[in-house]
């Protein structure tokens, strides 16, 4: 008989690296997301997707446990078919039914939580995660965490008031979790979903390389044919383009726990969008922050007065690139093009009729800026630099101009 020690003996230094991994942080992940999402359909196929994509960006994932938590809380859209799920198709499993009734009391009720709240019982006490890393991996600030989760915990101990104890609100997230999923939080084929996503992705890059060396010529050309000159005046109206609607808040933005919802969402949207154009293998950016001043979040904003949203992408662990994404109302609340990395701005005009005002410079190490109005209303602000010591990624000026563009980049309606 061949056993799983046997097999791992045979494995790449880098698959047994994933599969010790796997082991000890799977069954973490896979009840988190049954907790976080209600359901465990979700959960599995959800887990299944993050881990097969943590194999295919394994040789650049530093802290892969913190990369995946993030890539749980991310409302991302639904994936596409994945390799190893074949559509219509069933499954026999070999277990015996449950002779108790479930314990899912605590489940449908972290269902009735606000998502934030919800997400930092379920780190905090089943995962085990200590306050500052649920912090850094919601992108909220340590005392606003501190007193979600304390209002969280509060109203499930209103349901039962044994969970204000630590021990017992431990036990039920754990219990609930091994009544649904039992022996598959351990019982794995990570591994090989993660080699069939990368040899996925090795044919679909042979398919497109003709298209990406298009698409860099035709990018090459633009800006060698931009016009420099000094920026004065700020920033321009863009020419005419293709922009998306803001979205229609599902709530009065009157009411504090409605901003937070909206704002959340937001990031939470911004911070893919951004990530697909600056780290698209998702092996760097695994978290993103904000502060409490009118660069990130202004109460004006909300008041119909103006203001500007915004939000930090870094790496959680050694990493010392981080790239400001911020959309204002107008110029006035936008960040100074130049301040953050002491650059000289100037604006360029494409062929295409886009000006923009940015700084000179196209390397991270001295950092970049970018600003673009799309429609001559709202301003995006984008500041690409090295902050401190440690792992860099390469991002280019060209990367932050198409990241501009994008028509996803938007304020929410207020």
């Amino acid at each position: 008989m061949i056993t799983q020690e046997v097999v791992r003996m045979t494995l790449t230094p880098r698959d047994a690296a994933f599969a010790a991994f796997v082991d000890r942080d799977r069954p973490l992940l896979l009840g988190s997301a049954y907790l976080i999402l209600g359901d465990g359909r979700r959960a599995r196929e959800k887990v299944e997707t993050i881990l097969a994509q943590a194999y295919r960006d394994w040789p650049r994932m530093d802290d892969a446990r913190a990369a995946c938590f993030q890539a749980l809380l991310l409302d991302a859209a639904p994936v596409g078919p994945q390799p190893w799920r074949r559509p219509g198709g069933f499954e026999l499993l070999d277990t015996t039914p449950a002779t108790t009734e479930p314990p899912d009391d605590i489940v449908a009720q972290l269902g009735l939580l606000p998502k934030l709240g919800r997400e930092l019982v379920v780190l905090e006490h089943y995962a085990g995660l200590r306050p500052a890393v649920c912090a850094a991996l919601t992108g909220t600030d340590p005392a606003r965490t501190r007193e979600l989760s304390r209002s969280a915990r509060e109203i499930l101990a209103e349901y039962d008031q044994s969970r204000a104890e630590d021990r017992n609100l431990r036990a039920e997230l754990a219990a609930a979790v091994r009544h649904e999923l039992g022996s598959e939080l351990s019982s794995s084929d990570d591994l090989l979903h993660g080699r069939m996503l990368q040899r996925r992705r090795r044919l679909l890059r042979g398919l497109v390389a003709a298209s990406v060396a298009v698409v860099l010529t035709m990018t090459a050309g633009q800006v060698l044919g931009g016009r420099v000159h000094s920026a004065r005046s700020g920033i321009a109206p863009a020419a005419a383009t293709a922009s998306a609607s803001p979205s229609e808040p599902a709530c009065s933005v009157s009411d504090a726990g409605c901003r937070v919802q909206v704002t959340r969402s937001w990031r939470d949207g911004v911070s893919q969008v951004s990530r697909s154009y600056l780290d698209p293998d998702r092996g760097y950016f695994t978290g993103y922050s904000y502060s409490y001043d009118r660069s990130y979040d202004s109460d004006a904003l909300w008041a119909g007065r103006g203001g500007a949203l915004g939000l930090d992408l870094f790496k959680l662990e050694n990493g010392a690139t981080q790239v400001f994404v911020q959309i204002a109302t107008a110029e006035k609340f936008a960040a100074r093009c130049g301040k953050a990395t002491s650059q000289n701005c100037v604006t360029m005009r494409f062929m295409d009729g886009n000006l923009f005002t940015l700084t000179e410079t196209t390397h991270v190490s001295e950092g970049i800026e970018v600003q673009y109005s799309p429609d001559g209303g709202q301003v995006i602000t984008l500041v690409a630099r090295n902050v401190s010591r440690g792992n860099s990624i390469d991002i280019t000026r060209g990367e932050l101009i198409a990241l501009a563009q994008d028509p996803r980049l938007r304020l929410p309606r207020v």
